[in-house]
């Protein structure tokens, strides 16, 4: 049976995140298990660690491995994943990497940050099915999973943010780039003829996360003397608004 992946789409994670709707990968009755939260951060300045708590759907045990992969060029056509490195300043682990799931129950599982990264740092938590070891030991009454098809693997996003936090972009002509080491959640960019509160502004929506050293080109068909950008930092929910009349935008509120 095939098995789906239940993924937090990166390009559209800009303020938490929303599961892709079950129907497109499954019914949720198919879900044997749940996962939440599907998008979190690890604050490296007051915490080292972000907490996953997985719930049983099903009426029997089941046994799961969990996986951590790096994502490279996030939210770019070029995104690709790669093994969480052990060691480093961008070095994550999880506890428990494996366990039982019993039958209804749930299981906190931990995603630990070894290091403190100097950018911000994106990471896939994959919850994937395994069968049980021959050794495992389990009650007389105990019901296993006849399979280890979940229908759904989960993989929720973990973020871990540098402990000194500097966000930062330029606009040359209509390419924005990310030049600071936090994500930005770029909401709409504005292609205005002065820096005058009544200028005429081309608005445009973007909804788009760029990450440090990441490059976007501006949905505008003209460039105009004065860019205003709409924007979130991570961890606060207020939009901020910026004009520059320059290639380089000054950030408020870092």
């Amino acid at each position: 049976m095939l098995i789906s992946i239940a993924k937090t789409p990166v390009a559209n994670a800009l303020i938490g995140a929303s599961l892709f709707t079950l129907s497109t990968l499954c019914s949720t009755a198919q879900a044997n298990m749940l996962v939440s939260p599907m998008s979190s951060a690890i604050d490296t300045k007051v915490s080292s660690a972000a907490q996953l708590r997985v719930h049983s759907r099903s009426d029997a045990t089941q046994y799961v491995k969990v996986v951590v992969k790096r994502v490279i060029n996030p939210a770019t056509a070029q995104e690709t994943e790669e093994d969480a490195p052990r060691s480093g300043e961008a070095a994550v682990t999880v506890s428990p990497s494996k366990f039982a799931l019993p039958a209804g129950g749930s299981r906190l599982v931990r995603v630990i940050a070894l290091g403190t990264p100097a950018k911000e740092e994106l990471y896939r938590v994959n919850f994937e099915p395994v069968a049980p070891e021959a050794d495992e030991e389990r009650g007389p009454t105990e019901k296993i999973a006849s399979n280890v098809d979940f229908a759904l693997v989960w993989a929720p996003l973990v973020r871990v943010l540098p402990s000194v936090r500097s966000p930062s972009m330029t606009v040359s002509g209509k390419t924005l780039k990310n030049t600071g080491n936090v994500r930005l959640a770029v909401l709409e960019a504005g292609a205005c003829e002065s820096d005058a509160s009544d200028a005429k502004c081309d608005w445009k929506s973007v909804e788009r996360s760029v990450y440090p050293g990441q490059t976007w080109e501006l949905p505008h068909s003209v460039t105009k003397p004065v860019w205003q950008l709409k924007y979130r930092l991570d961890g606060s929910a207020d939009v901020q608004q910026n004009t520059v009349r320059s290639s380089t935008v000054e950030m408020p509120g870092a």
